[in-house]
């Protein structure tokens, strides 16, 4: 059943093990939110942005009341960060708000403060850690 697939899902993406997840992912006959989730955060994990990219285009949220929630743009932005795609961060991040009106939680800004500093825009980062609707952890 599709709780049991997403559990599986969910312990591919933690372990790191792209391909299986895939495979599971692409054998199962229903898809949820969750079941996304799961695949876009087995990618952010692994650093594979094109397949995080092509994941999160694929979602069929303009076709069911599916849309990408806020753990699928914390996997997206996970994927730019490790990466140091900040111009595809960027674009996610106002995208959340702007397509899906999604308002941007705390975990976004900080992955949004570490995309920023792993790409060497310190200035930008910190700009963004004192302009947050947030008070910055340490």
């Amino acid at each position: 059943d599709i709780i049991s697939a997403n559990c599986m899902l969910s312990a591919y993406a933690q372990g790191g093990h792209d391909q299986d997840a895939k495979r599971l992912f692409d054998a199962m006959p229903d898809r949820d939110i969750v079941s996304w989730n799961a695949l876009l955060s087995t990618y952010g994990r692994c650093g594979q942005l094109q397949e995080a990219q092509m994941c999160f285009r694929r979602m069929p949220w303009r076709n069911t009341r599916t849309p990408p929630d806020e753990a699928c743009f914390v996997s997206a932005l996970v994927a730019c960060g490790q990466l140091g795609e900040v111009y595809m961060g960027r674009s996610c991040f106002i995208s959340m708000s702007m397509d899906f009106g999604l308002c941007a939680t705390k975990q976004h800004y900080c992955c949004m403060v570490d995309l920023l500093g792993r790409a060497g825009h310190l200035i930008q980062a910190e700009e963004l850690m004192h302009n947050m609707p947030f008070v910055p952890d340490s």
